[in-house]
């Protein structure tokens, strides 16, 4: 049984909605731009600017859905794996990071030993002298 992870997943939320802010900014100082384009800066700027925002908003969303994923014992690590993947190369922030770390290292855990029914096992559970 693999673990969820509550850490990553509220870090991952954080950082997914500071990436959607940022992208948010990103956008808005794109189409400041572009109103000024004909006058002083150029229009690749503003292009250039409005399309980086866009992604950020995109994949900052996809670092909240995969950090969701990290409630969920069975989608844990995919999601952390996701979710630091998504925050590498968009706007998921530096918080969206730790919480996929964190999210890849719950989701790796299994469960302790903790007793097996001896009739079942291949092998004998005690050596035999």
């Amino acid at each position: 049984m693999m673990g969820a992870s509550k850490t990553g997943f509220i870090l991952g939320l954080i950082g997914g909605i500071f990436g959607i802010l940022a992208g948010i900014l990103f956008v808005a100082g794109g189409l400041w731009m572009a109103r000024l384009a004909p006058f002083k800066v150029p229009g690749i700027f503003s292009g250039t600017y409005t399309g980086i925002g866009i992604w950020w908003i995109i994949s900052a969303v996809l670092v909240i859905v995969f950090s969701t994923w990290m409630k969920v014992p069975e989608k844990c690590k995919i999601g952390g794996i996701l979710t630091l993947i998504f925050s590498v190369i968009g706007g998921g922030t530096i918080l969206g990071m730790i919480g996929g770390i964190f999210g890849i290292v719950e989701g790796s855990k299994t469960e302790q030993y903790k007793g097996a029914n001896v009739s079942n096992l291949p092998y004998p559970p005690y050596p035999r002298t």
